[in-house]
């Protein structure tokens, strides 16, 4: 059949099989219902969204990586700029202890962080898992003191003069100077987020029902298998968001890039 036909060549190549086997199974498949000629079939996705409930998850999805960016931007920044233009006791331990965080591998933290959450009484929720992914994310500390370094001092200098303090110099002036590397931040905050599978697994196996979308994905994958078009339906679900807000935010990106290259 031309169905059949459309995807032989790549089925026999993906799966090392000779024509004619990959030509039964593809009748198999077509016969089942399960490969047709490629299509929009949007019933998909209101079968997912609604009778699969993965509207549930796409809420949870949204409120635990919006919390993440939030948390991520204002931490990162204001330790960035006390990192960056602040002298205080103990900046050189802080400094070494991000330093080990960052180049430390995440396997080697996840079970003391788990033990931690757990004993707390903040793992199966989801503040456990904001406040986990949210600290996945501090070692963006390095990226906005870096873009404070290249801030002219006067601008703070001339503020501190006028009668501002410490906090209002940097909320009033430096940090919407530093625009373009928030936006970056709050970028890889988000796709962080959104697209972490790991953390949100572990905070979430006695409660399915709160399992953000990268989980719920898995999970249905794992539970429904075969049913490839609603499991399509289910990823694109999850992945067009990402798209979207990288490709809205991607001039941020390379607008701190460029001015950090021409001030550095």
């Amino acid at each position: 059949s031309a169905a059949s036909s459309m995807y032989l060549g790549e089925y026999a190549a993906n799966y090392r099989v000779d024509t004619d086997t990959a030509l039964g199974e593809i009748d198999a498949l077509c016969e089942r219902g399960l490969l047709t000629a490629g299509r929009l079939q949007l019933k998909n996705y209101g079968i997912v969204w609604d009778n699969m409930h993965f509207y549930l998850f796409f809420l949870t999805s949204l409120i635990v990586t919006v919390v993440v960016v939030v948390l991520t931007v204002i931490l990162t920044s204001m330790l960035g700029y006390a990192l960056a233009r602040l002298k205080f006791p103990g900046k050189m331990w802080i400094l070494a202890l991000l330093i080990i965080g960052a180049v430390a591998p995440r396997e080697a933290v996840i079970i003391p962080i788990f033990r931690m959450l757990k004993a707390a009484g903040a793992l199966q929720g989801i503040w456990g898992m904001t406040l986990w992914m949210t600290g996945a994310g501090i070692g963006n500390t390095f990226l906005m003191a870096g873009y404070f370094l290249t801030i002219p001092k006067e601008m703070e200098e001339a503020a501190a003069i006028d009668g501002a303090g410490t906090f209002q110099t940097f909320f009033d002036i430096v940090l919407p100077m530093a625009r373009p590397i928030v936006m970056a931040v709050g970028l890889f905050a988000f796709l962080g987020a959104w697209n972490n599978f790991l953390i949100p697994l572990l905070c979430t196996i006695s409660k399915p029902t709160m399992q953000p979308l990268a989980v719920a994905v898995y999970s249905f994958q794992k539970g429904h298998q075969g049913w490839w078009n609603q499991s399509n339906a289910a990823a694109a679900i999850m992945i067009v968001p990402a798209i979207v807000v990288f490709v809205l935010l991607q001039k941020h990106i390379v607008k701190s890039i460029a001015v950090g290259a021409v001030k550095g």
